[in-house]
């Protein structure tokens, strides 16, 4: 869960659409996710971790 990734133990919830979650994996099931994900996963998973990386750099600031 990416509420729980940043040092700061802060965080917002993300809900992803069907749609979304359909274009990150070939196989969008609980159990098949894990072995069939796309460069649109990739992709999403580098923003979520630039997002934090940035809100990292300074304790006082806030993101929306």
């Amino acid at each position: 869960n990416p509420v729980n990734r940043t040092m700061l133990a802060k965080g917002g919830q993300l809900e992803l659409t069907t749609e979304l979650r359909a274009a990150m994996f070939t196989v969008n099931t609980r159990a098949g996710r894990a072995g069939s994900t796309t460069p649109v996963f990739d992709r999403f998973a580098s923003a979520c971790r630039a997002a934090i990386a940035e809100l990292e750099k300074g304790a006082d600031q806030v993101v929306l």
